[in-house]
């Protein structure tokens, strides 16, 4: 495989998390990302300090001032955020929303998923949990939300935009699991016997990305031709698109390498610490059985 199994991990769980949020925003993967945060915010503190400033948002996201200021007036507008004197906060009636309760539970078993991969792969120790009590469905979409924001943290000097990272994952995503299921079970080398890298078999069209993600066809188009310029970080073949030679050797460099375990580290402390279930991962999958909490129907990431 030319890429590390965390960062297969990471590009699924990146998918994921940018499908539900385009799904719940009409396509609209940012303003998905900055709501997100916001629920973030709520989940990790309590009272008057569950509120953030739109300077602070957009400082956190690494975002311009005004994009975030638009997207949050969007939000105050439709009535998903509410202005208070200590800042921008979750209203109180939006905690028993049925669609709230079945996205923050669609979070937590992106996060479960995560984990449950990473650990029956072994591509990172499980740690002696630090038990809080049962792991409960509010803090995995807390973790998940944290794991989110740190993606795109790491990634920004390379993806600077949350969207364009999510077609870069979706590729990456299609790419690794084409690869998986290759006949020989390996794909080829580069010329001059260097690292694995990914041909047309392991290529994915821009349609299926789209797709996969739930954002328009055109937009998709546009960006991954962006993307596929010279020294991005995908590849344009017949077939469609790879992750490009450079960008593999990028990511299996040892300071990406760090950077994926340090936050990794910071991450497993956290899951540790409220009681997640590493004997069990798959127990802390939360239940959408209920006929008004039925999750969003996603489609496999990118995989066909």
């Amino acid at each position: 495989m030319p890429l590390p199994s965390v960062t297969c991990l990471v590009a699924d769980f990146y998918v994921r998390v940018a499908s539900l949020a385009a799904r719940r925003f009409g396509g609209d993967i940012d303003r998905g990302v900055i709501y997100g945060m916001l629920w973030g915010v709520a989940l990790s503190r309590s009272g008057g300090d569950a509120a953030i400033s739109i300077h602070s948002a957009a400082f956190a996201l690494g975002r311009p001032f005004e994009t975030v200021r638009r997207h949050i007036a969007a939000l105050v507008a439709d009535g998903l955020c509410q202005r208070t004197r200590h800042g921008i906060a979750i209203p109180p009636a939006l905690w028993s929303d049925p669609i709230v309760d079945r996205s923050l539970s669609q979070l937590n078993n992106a996060l479960v998923a995560f984990m449950a991969g990473g650990l029956a792969a072994g591509a990172f120790p499980a740690p002696a949990a630090a038990s809080a009590g049962p792991f409960r469905r509010d803090d995995g979409a807390r973790l998940a939300i944290d794991l989110t924001l740190a993606i795109i943290d790491c990634h920004r000097a390379f993806v600077p935009d949350v969207v364009d990272l999510a077609i870069v994952a979706a590729v990456m995503d299609a790419n690794a699991r084409r690869w998986a299921v290759s006949a020989d079970g390996a794909g080829p080398r580069a010329a001059d016997a260097g690292p694995a890298t990914f041909d047309g078999t392991h290529a994915v069209r821009v349609a299926t990305v789209a797709r996969a993600l739930g954002i328009g066809h055109a937009t998709a188009r546009r960006r991954a031709a962006g993307l596929a310029g010279s020294g991005g970080p995908l590849l344009r073949m017949r077939q469609g698109m790879v992750v490009s030679p450079a960008w593999l050797a990028l990511l299996s460099s040892a300071a990406a390498g760090d950077g994926r375990h340090a936050t990794l580290t910071l991450l497993l402390t956290r899951v540790a610490a409220a009681g997640f279930p590493f004997d069990a991962p798959l127990s802390a999958c939360a239940a959408l059985s209920a006929r008004h909490r039925a999750p969003v129907n996603i489609p496999a990431p990118a995989s066909a």
